[in-house]
């Protein structure tokens, strides 16, 4: 499932940070879906192991919101601590 949200974020650039590209998520991937903290907050503290991004998009758009923005700004912060992009 953690593949699955990653690629929602890659797939859907209006969900991207500044500094965001593809070259640069993939970058940051394998950092990313090893990182057991934001995998639990994104998986356990939202729920999203049970719920594609489809799904958890369907059924509670406000949590789906929330948990992605969350995941997305973890993805930044992995960015900047990997030194792919600069904190501004």
């Amino acid at each position: 499932m953690r593949e699955l949200w990653f690629q929602y974020v890659v797939d859907n650039k209006d969900q991207w940070c500044i500094g965001f590209t593809e070259s640069r998520l993939l970058k940051v991937k394998d950092a990313v879906l090893s990182d057991s903290d934001i995998m639990f907050d994104l998986l356990k503290r939202h729920s999203a192991e049970d719920y594609s991004p489809a799904v958890m998009r369907a059924k509670d758009a406000f949590m789906f919101n929330h948990c992605l923005g969350n995941f997305v700004c973890n993805i930044r912060q992995k960015m900047i601590d990997e030194k792919i992009i600069k904190n501004k």
